[in-house]
């Protein structure tokens, strides 16, 4: 051995002499010694490591030893799940059932995962009781949802197909939302793989009648119109059902399917009061389409029900087509004779709107709507009189303009346009030279309405004290949502022990279940809305508080927290944003309120007009506007429901629109809803000037200018809740005034 040693250091020797001469190494860099990496001592910092799955299932693996008791629990029901996301269901079914009898809050979901990796792995019996076991036991939890979607499959997989279509019953019956929508098209398509077209084109029908906002519809209803071997359900519809469907589809922003509908009735060659039907609901949808052309080649039958509203469909149609003669003598034939006093007064406002928009002629807009108010037909919210105010004011009658806005402020305390009346009297009494009673106004106007545009403006206006932050101390309170009874509920607690492992969507679902029991308590909904907005779904959360807590919305209340504001401003695909607006120089802040304005952060939202997603993007526009800096990229309509794809093509479009009005962020804005080409024309008949108010309350297009006002509005809101100062070159523009322009103070949030 000591030989064999002797020659083989021997050979090293050698070799270290023969090599190339190397430098001598630097000394050590004086550091810590290496350590092992340290594991995540809660559920939390595991989660956090999900999209590493080695480093996921170690850190999971040590939990699950952990001595605090709830941890490890915790941490084994994830690692069963784990093994599921993995496809490793033999390794999963174990550790389901485990993790299902340990944890009964969390055994509902963990039984519907049990039941699918029994499914994949060919046991569709034990897969079935599983699903029973949850709908069974737990009938009123989030899961027992997903357990009905998927029974009928299971069902049919082992063999009982009149179990299946009982099951498909209560599948059906399920509350339609995005989740359960993409769910029932799954389970249409596994019943097409089981050779069960009849229910397969039922789950179908049920999904085009009862929800065609939702993100399948298209390919859905393509499949209800022309099913494969089977005759289509609306072949069998009356008149009356193929109609009302029509007009809920041109509703949820699909005219075109409506169309497809009508053409069906035409095909049946109707008369009488059939026909009048059809033709109505053709005009309605032709005039969603904007193809106003084709409603003025539908025929207007003197003695039909309808014929009212296809007069005033038509002279809308005449004014959008710039034919002002047949407009004029359409409407003044109404008024002479009209065939009920619902058609009188519409088309008399109609007459007005056309004066304030088209003729400038503000004293007879005004005339006109002071008219209707005086028939006893004030508008909703008062708008009639609240537009004849606003009509004396752009005509100079300064005096008669005050005098209808204290009628409006004392008809209409707190309505639609009370801010309105409140920042325009301000305005006006300025103008006068009267600033102690500007002032007062709008100590006002700041009181009533914390949050509003108007109240932004006069803060910069009157240099008012900066807005308050997430509460009003001398306030009305927040509604209580720490003592509900509800909150005892095991679907409460459920969704908490759902949320503490990261299933937000789960937790979510079991809010749902809880708010659809108390529709009333507001305690369920802010809980609901927080879950919904935690798993990604920050539109049906808006939509909850706009719905539950509209005083605070409008008018503040003490003991807010900052969530509430959070909640309802989100700050949804923030890093798509972000990225998207670096990219370009962009404000994120004024991508954000755009993004809330046209989708509320929905992604497969489809406009009337066929805008598609999350900044509505009108499909046909979408390749050039995203070739439009410089390298070809065609985009297909199915990327517009990608939200970063969506926001990239809309912050490039509000890039092209910022520099083509060089940096006006009003104009900018008012483009990106109403086209360029309408904004120009509106800036060359009224130039905006020094006076941006005016400017924006005389848009012509009321939707537009809603428009602008919201998106201003939410773009100042996100930078008081996020702490984000005033800048850019929209304080600027909005710095203008025409009589006090040097008192106009810098905004600033922080």
């Amino acid at each position: 051995m000591r030989t064999v040693r002797s020659i083989l250091l021997a050979f090293a020797a050698i070799a270290f002499a023969c090599r190339s001469p190397q430098p001598a190494p630097a000394p050590p860099h004086p550091s810590a010694p290496p350590r092992a990496e340290s594991l995540p001592s809660t559920v939390g910092e595991a989660l956090l490591l999900r999209a590493d799955a080695e480093r996921y299932d170690g850190a999971l693996q040590h939990l699950a030893r952990s001595s605090d008791a709830t941890t490890a629990r915790h941490a084994r029901a994830l690692s069963a799940l784990h093994r599921v996301e993995s496809a490793d269901v033999r390794g999963a079914i174990p550790l389901l059932e485990s993790a299902a009898a340990e944890s009964p809050l969390l055994a509902p979901k963990l039984l519907v995962e049990l039941a699918r990796a029994r499914d994949a792995a060919g046991d569709s019996r034990g897969a079935l009781e599983a699903a029973r076991r949850v709908i069974d036991s737990h009938p009123e939890s989030g899961a027992s949802v997903e357990a009905r979607l998927i029974a009928p499959t299971l069902a049919l997989r082992n063999g009982d197909p009149f179990a299946a279509t009982r099951l498909l019953d209560a599948a059906l019956g399920v509350p339609l939302d995005t989740f359960t929508e993409s769910h029932l098209v799954a389970l249409a398509s596994d019943l097409d793989a089981l050779h069960k077209p009849g229910l397969a084109l039922r789950v179908r029908r049920h999904l085009v009648e009862s929800y065609p906002r939702g993100r399948h519809f298209e390919q859905t209803f393509a499949r209800v119109l022309h099913p494969e071997g089977l005759p289509s359900p609306f072949d069998a519809m009356t008149v009356s059902q193929l109609a009302s469907l029509a007009e809920r589809f041109a509703q949820a922003g699909h005219a075109d399917e409506g169309l497809e509908l009508i053409r069906i009735l035409r095909g049946r060659n109707p008369k009488g009061p059939a026909a009048e039907r059809i033709r109505i609901t053709t005009a309605r949808l032709l005039f969603r389409l904007r193809r106003y052309d084709d409603v003025l080649m539908l025929r207007i039958d003197p003695k039909s029900p309808y014929v009212s509203e296809l007069r005033m469909l038509r002279a809308r149609a005449y004014w959008r087509l710039d034919r002002d003669k047949e407009f004029l003598q359409l409407v003044k034939a109404t008024i002479r004779k009209p065939p009920s006093a619902q058609a009188d007064a519409e088309a008399r406002e109609l007459l007005a709107r056309y004066h304030a928009t088209t003729t400038g002629d503000h004293e007879e807009a005004a005339a006109i709507f002071g008219a209707l108010v005086g028939r006893g037909v004030p508008g909703a919210d008062g708008e009639h009189l609240w537009e004849e105010a606003w009509q004396l004011l752009l005509a100079g009658a300064d005096e008669r303009a005050l005098a209808s806005l204290d009628r409006y402020l004392r008809a209409w305390p707190d309505a639609a346009y009370t801010a309105n009346a409140l920042f325009w009297k301000g305005k006006l009494l300025e103008e006068r030279g009267d600033v102690a009673g500007r002032d007062e106004v709008f100590a006002r106007l700041v009181r009533e309405r914390p949050y509003d545009y108007f109240t932004w403006r006069a803060r910069a206006i009157a240099s008012l004290p900066a807005p308050p932050g997430a509460s009003i101390d001398d306030a009305p309170p927040f509604p209580d949502i720490a003592t509900s009874p509800r909150l005892g509920d095991e679907r409460a607690a459920r969704a908490a022990e759902l949320a503490a492992i990261g299933l937000h969507g789960d937790a979510a679902r079991e809010w749902a279940s809880l708010a659809q029991a108390y529709t009333s308590d507001l305690a369920v909904a802010y809980r609901h809305a927080d879950a919904l907005a935690r798993s990604g779904d920050a539109n049906r959360a808006i939509q909850i508080l706009l719905a539950g807590f509209r005083d605070v919305a409008r008018h503040g209340a003490s003991g807010v927290p900052p969530r509430f504001w959070q909640l309802l401003y989100p700050r949804a695909k923030w890093e798509a944003i972000t990225t998207s607006s670096a990219r370009r120089e962009i404000d994120p802040w004024l991508v954000a309120a755009i993004v809330r304005q046209e989708s509320a952060f929905e992604p497969g939202v489809v406009s009337g007009a066929g805008a598609v997603g999350m900044m509505q993007i009108m499909p046909a526009e979408a390749t050039r506007i995203a070739s439009s800096e410089g390298a070809p990229r065609a985009i297909a309509r199915e990327e517009l429901f990608d939200p970063a794809i969506n926001i990239d093509i809309g912050t490039i479009e509000l890039r092209g629109l910022l520099r083509r009005f060089e940096g006006n962020e009003v104009l900018a804005v008012a483009s990106y809803n109403a086209g360029e080409a309408a904004v120009r024309r509106w800036n060359e008949r009224r130039p905006m000037g020094a006076d941006i108010d005016r400017f924006i309350e005389t848009i012509p297009y009321a939707e537009t200018r809603l428009y602008v006002k919201i998106v201003l509005r939410n773009r100042h809101e996100y930078r008081r809740i996020y702490g984000e100062g005033e800048s850019g070159k929209l304080q600027q523009v909005m710095r203008g005034h025409p009589t006090r322009a040097d008192e106009v103070r810098t905004m600033n949030d922080e």
